[in-house]
C-alpha cells in the first residue's frame, strides 16, 4: 500500500483526475479502440493542465519571492527524469532482444533525444506519427516532453526578467500574446506549408496550447469574488474533451483549428475551479479516478513501448488478449513506478532541496545517454542475434542484381533541374515508351528494361519526388510545385514532339485518392488543385482523366499502372525479427489494401474501356482474395514498406512490358 504524500497548498484532486482523463482517452486511442478516434487529444488537455499547475506554482514562489530558476529546473528533472530513465532502460532491455541492429541503432538515436528532451526535433525529421510504422518506434510518444521541456526550459527566463524589472503584472498579457503567435503558427504550418509533421512535432506550433494553462493560472490570481456556474461550465469542459476524442480521427488536420477543442474544453474546466461539496467535485475526487491521474505520468510512458513492442513482435494488430494484458502489466508498472522511483525523488528534492538528487538523477542520464549513442556507432551489436538470423540479414544485405543496363541522364530532355529524366539508350533517335512517375513508377524502370531493350525497346524514365504523373495540377504540399508543374508541361511537350508512341503512368496513387493515411508512413492523402482553372480542387479521377486524354491527342498510346499494396512494417526487417524469434511471416491484409484504394480502383476502371489505353493491376500478381503476399520463399517482395523489391518486380513488370508491347503494336 502507498504511503500517503502531503498535498502542496492549493492542491486540486479534480486536475488529477482531468489527467486521468486524459491518459485513459490516449491509451485507449493507441490500443486501436475505434470508438476513441481522437484519443490522441489527451497529449493536449496534458499540456493546458501542464501549464495551468506549473504556473500557479510559479506565481505562489514569485508572490513569496523565493522563485528561483535553479530550484525550478531542480524541481523539473526531479519530476521528469526518473520514470523517463527507467522507461529508455526498460525498453534498451527489450530492444536487444527484439529488434534488428537496424532498428537497435535508430533505437539508440531515438533514447539519446529522448534523454535529451529534444525527440520532437529527431522525429519531425523521421516519422509520422499516425504511420503504422511509428508502432514499432518505443519512445515515439516522448516527443511530446520534447515539447514540454522546451516550454520549461525558456518560460521561466521570462518570468524573472519580468520579476526583476517589477512587472510580472504582465505575465497575463504577454502569454496571451504568445497564445496568439503560437497558435496562428501552426495554422501557418499546417495550412500554409501543408506540413503536417512540422505543425504537430515543433515547439513553436505547441507552446501556445502549454501557454494556455498559464493564462488560466494568471486569470485565477487576479480573478476576484465567486465564480457563477462553477459546476456547468466543469462539465462542459468534460463534454468538450469527450467530443474530442470522439469526433476527431487521425484523417482530421492536425493540430490546425481541430486542437481549439480539447484545449479550449481543458481551459473551461480548469477555470471553472469546482467545489469539492459539490456533485462534480465528488465525482471528480473518486480515489481511483484521483490515483490514476496520479501515476498518469508513468502510465503514458510505459503504454507505448509496451504496444510498440507487441507489434515489433508479432507484425499483428492488438486482439482482446493482448490489450487486456497491456493494459493490466501497464498499470501495474506505472504505480510501482509512482510509488518507488517517481515519489522518492520528488520527496528527497523537497526534503533536500540541493544538488544530491539532481547530480544523481544527471549521472544516470549520462550514462544511459552513452549507452544509447554506442548503440549507432557499434551499428546496432549485430552479434545479438542468432546464427540463422544473421545469416538471413547478411542475406539482404548484399545488394540487388546491378542492373545490365544502367539509365544515364539525358541533358537535352531534363530542363527542369530536380527531375531526372534518363534512358538505358541515352543517345537513340527514337524512344518507344515514356514512363513517367515518382518512385513507385521508377521502380519499375530496370526490370522493363530487361525485358524490353533486347526486344529493341528503348525507352525513357521521367521522375521527381512529390510530382505525380497528371498535367496541369499541383498538390497541397508545396515541394517542387513549381518545378512539377514545369515537369509536367515538359512532358506532354516532349511526347508530341519525340512521337513516344507509349507513355506509362505510375505512381503512389492513393496518396492523391485516398480518404485513409498511407500504411507504413502514416502520410495524410494530398489535396489536387487545378492549376488550369484557378485552383480550384480537382478529383484524381477527373485530373487521371484529363492527362489521359491530353497524352492521347499526341498520338500516344497509355499505359496505366495501378497501386501495389502497402505494408504496415519494412519486410526485411521482418524477415530478420521472424527468423530470430522463430515466428511465422506475417502477411498484409486484402482488405486493407482495397480499403485504401478504393477510389483509386474505381478511377482505374473507368479507363479500362477507353481506346488506345491499357490499365495493369500488379496487385493481382501480388494478392488473392484474403491476402497480399511479402515474400516468395525466402526472398523479400519489398525493399521497405511500399517499393518492390527486384524480386517483386520480376514478378509485375513482365506485366507492365506486355501492356507496353501490346499499346505499341
Amino acid at each position: 500500500m502507498t504511503r500517503a504524500t502531503p498535498h502542496p497548498p492549493g492542491y486540486r484532486a479534480d486536475v488529477d483526475a482531468l489527467r486521468a482523463v486524459a491518459v485513459v482517452a490516449v491509451f485507449l486511442f493507441h490500443l486501436d479502440i475505434d470508438v476513441v478516434s481522437g484519443g490522441f487529444v489527451g497529449v493536449d488537455v496534458f499540456y493546458a493542465i501542464s501549464g495551468y499547475v506549473i504556473f500557479r506554482t510559479v506565481l505562489q514562489d514569485v508572490a513569496a519571492d523565493r522563485f528561483s530558476l535553479r530550484a525550478f529546473w531542480r524541481r523539473r528533472l526531479c519530476r521528469i527524469l526518473p520514470a523517463l530513465l527507467l522507461t529508455v532502460l526498460a525498453c534498451t532491455a527489450v530492444g536487444w532482444w527484439l529488434m534488428t541492429p537496424a532498428e537497435y541503432a535508430e533505437f539508440g538515436n531515438s533514447a539519446l533525444s529522448a534523454i535529451l528532451s529534444v525527440s520532437n526535433f529527431y522525429f519531425n525529421d523521421r516519422l509520422q506519427y499516425f504511420g503504422a510504422t511509428a508502432r514499432e518506434v518505443p519512445l515515439v510518444h516522448t516527443w511530446s516532453l520534447g515539447v514540454e521541456e522546451q516550454f520549461y526550459l525558456t518560460a521561466p527566463l521570462l518570468i524573472l526578467w519580468l520579476v526583476r524589472r517589477r512587472a510580472v503584472g504582465r505575465l497575463l498579457p504577454v502569454l496571451g500574446v504568445l497564445v496568439l503567435l503560437s497558435f496562428a503558427y501552426n495554422l501557418f504550418a499546417l495550412y500554409g506549408l501543408a506540413n503536417e509533421r512540422h505543425a504537430f512535432y515543433l515547439p513553436m506550433a505547441r507552446f501556445w496550447e502549454i501557454a494556455v494553462g498559464g493564462v488560466i493560472a494568471c486569470w485565477e490570481r487576479r480573478r476576484t469574488g465567486d465564480l457563477p456556474f462553477r459546476e456547468p461550465l466543469a462539465w462542459a469542459g468534460v463534454a468538450g474533451i469527450v467530443a474530442a476524442c470522439l469526433l476527431i480521427d487521425t484523417n482530421t488536420p492536425f493540430p490546425g483549428f481541430a486542437v481549439l477543442l480539447p484545449v479550449g474544453a481543458t481551459a473551461l474546466f480548469l477555470a471553472s475551479g469546482l467545489r469539492t461539496d459539490s456533485p462534480g467535485g465528488r465525482a471528480f475526487q473518486a480515489a481511483p479516478l484521483v490515483f490514476l491521474g496520479r501515476i498518469s505520468y508513468s502510465t503514458y510512458l510505459f503504454h507505448w513501448p509496451a504496444i510498440a513492442f507487441y507489434t515489433i513482435a508479432t507484425g499483428q494488430d492488438l486482439d482482446a488478449g493482448s490489450r487486456i494484458a497491456i493494459v493490466a502489466g501497464t498499470l501495474a508498472l506505472a504505480a510501482l513506478s509512482w510509488r518507488w522511483i517517481e515519489t522518492p525523488f520528488r520527496q528527497a528534492h523537497r526534503r533536500r532541496p540541493g544538488a544530491r538528487p539532481v547530480v544523481v538523477l544527471v549521472g544516470s542520464a549520462g550514462v544511459l545517454a552513452a549507452l544509447a549513442l554506442a548503440l549507432p556507432l557499434w551499428d546496432g551489436l549485430p552479434q545479438r542475434l542468432n546464427a540463422a538470423a544473421r545469416q538471413k540479414l547478411a542475406m539482404l544485405q548484399r545488394p540487388e542484381p546491378t542492373p545490365p543496363l544502367s539509365c544515364q541522364r539525358i541533358a537535352r530532355l531534363t530542363p527542369v533541374e530536380k527531375a531526372g529524366v534518363c534512358s538505358v539508350t541515352p543517345q537513340a533517335d527514337r524512344f518507344h515508351y515514356l514512363l513517367w512517375g515518382d518512385s513507385h513508377a521508377g521502380m519499375y524502370h530496370a526490370a522493363l528494361s530487361e525485358t524490353l531493350h533486347p526486344a529493341g525497346k528503348t525507352g525513357v524514365l521521367a521522375t521527381m519526388p512529390d510530382c505525380p504523373a497528371l498535367i496541369g495540377v499541383y498538390t497541397s504540399k508545396r515541394k517542387n510545385r513549381a518545378e512539377c508543374q514545369a515537369l509536367q508541361k515538359h512532358i506532354e511537350a516532349l511526347v508530341a514532339d519525340e512521337r513516344i508512341p507509349v507513355v506509362v503512368l505510375g505512381g503512389r496513387w492513393a496518396n492523391l485518392a485516398s480518404d485513409l493515411r498511407a500504411p507504413g508512413d502514416g502520410g495524410i492523402p494530398k489535396t489536387v488543385f487545378d492549376a488550369e482553372h484557378d485552383g480550384d480542387r480537382i478529383p484524381f479521377a477527373a485530373a487521371l482523366e484529363r492527362t489521359v486524354r491530353r497524352l492521347r491527342t499526341t498520338g500516344a498510346r497509355v499505359v496505366v499502372v495501378g497501386p501495389v499494396p502497402e505494408i504496415d512494417f519494412s519486410v526485411p526487417a521482418m524477415l530478420v525479427r521472424t527468423t530470430q524469434l522463430g515466428n511465422a511471416l506475417p502477411t498484409a491484409s486484402r482488405r486493407d489494401f482495397d480499403r485504401r484504394q478504393a477510389q483509386v480502383l474505381a478511377a482505374l476502371h473507368g479507363l479500362e474501356s477507353w481506346p488506345g489505353v491499357r490499365v495493369v493491376y500488379p496487385h493481382h500478381q501480388l494478392c488473392d482474395a484474403a491476402h497480399c503476399r511479402i515474400a516468395s520463399g525466402a526472398d523479400p517482395l519489398y525493399r521497405d514498406d511500399d517499393h518492390l523489391s527486384h524480386a517483386g518486380n520480376r514478378l509485375v513488370a513482365p506485366m507492365i512490358a506486355a501492356a507496353i508491347l501490346d499499346a505499341a503494336s
